[in-house]
């Protein structure tokens, strides 16, 4: 399970791309208050920032393991991986399984 993504841009085909993303560790709750910090400051000041602001599309992902999360609020607060099961394993620490 993945959370959602949230694209913000001033629509210029020729624009870069950056990714920010938060929550990928279940037990780090600062992170996707952070991200969603950073995504209020750019919807409420867009038309007010720099123009090398404005001219990348951001991608925005402010919680990537939400059944991870979920589980340190009301299980095991130092729990790191999501809830996927593999095996007889239970979870997978997302930060250490990209290819």
């Amino acid at each position: 399970m993945y959370g959602d993504v949230l694209k913000i841009s001033n629509g210029n085909a020729e624009n870069k791309a950056v990714w920010v993303d938060g929550g990928i560790h279940a037990r780090e709750w600062i992170s996707p208050a952070t991200v969603t910090y950073i995504i209020n400051q750019f919807v409420s000041n867009f038309e007010s920032e720099p123009k090398y602001i404005q001219n990348i599309d951001w991608y925005i992902a402010p919680l990537l393991n939400p059944d991870g999360y979920e589980y340190t609020h009301t299980i095991d607060r130092l729990w790191r991986k999501n809830r996927a099961r593999s095996g007889q394993c239970a979870g997978t620490d997302l930060n250490r399984n990209f290819g």
